[in-house]
């Protein structure tokens, strides 16, 4: 049976945020939500496009919640609560690898110092990593910066292929 392109494009996404800690399911709903039309998913619709179970789906979206990259949304004229990405998915994306970058860092740091008196090749596997996160915690938020004025002065690029 031949896998659709909209399922490869959600199952390519969960194993994108699964790699980056994120549950695989956790991945395939936002993939979906960045796909969906309308953009407002009830979990019924979620779980079904995504042939999921509802606690399977409800934990998901309350996890993503949490993390904020969801937005919950309710209506006094219908009866079920609808979820869409929140509408600074991207911003959140990008503090979250921020905060990855900066918290590796300190980690790389503590090792560092256990290390003292020893040789300088064991130094020198930690301390690269050390350099490099510190060099990205300094360096990413100018790089957003970047994007954010690269953006503010274009239209939404058409897609072109890979």
């Amino acid at each position: 049976m031949d896998t659709l392109p909209e399922d490869r494009f959600i199952e390519e996404t969960a194993l994108y945020f699964e790699d980056h800690g994120l549950p695989r399911m956790a991945g395939r709903v936002l993939a979906w939500l960045l796909i969906c039309e309308p953009a407002l998913q009830s979990m019924q619709q979620i779980g079904d496009r995504l042939m999921a179970s509802k606690g399977s789906v409800s934990t998901t979206l309350r996890m993503l919640a949490q993390l904020g990259l969801v937005e919950k949304t309710t209506s006094s004229t219908q009866r079920r609560d609808h979820y869409r990405l929140a509408t600074d998915f991207t911003e959140r994306l990008l503090a979250m690898n921020l905060r990855h970058f900066i918290e590796f860092r300190k980690i790389a740091a503590r090792g560092l110092s256990l290390l003292d008196g020893m040789s300088e090749e064991q130094r020198t596997r930690i301390q690269e990593l050390h350099d490099l996160h510190l060099f990205l915690e300094h360096r990413f938020p100018s790089l957003v910066e970047q994007w954010h004025t690269e953006r503010a002065g274009s239209a939404v690029r058409q897609y072109e292929g890979p």
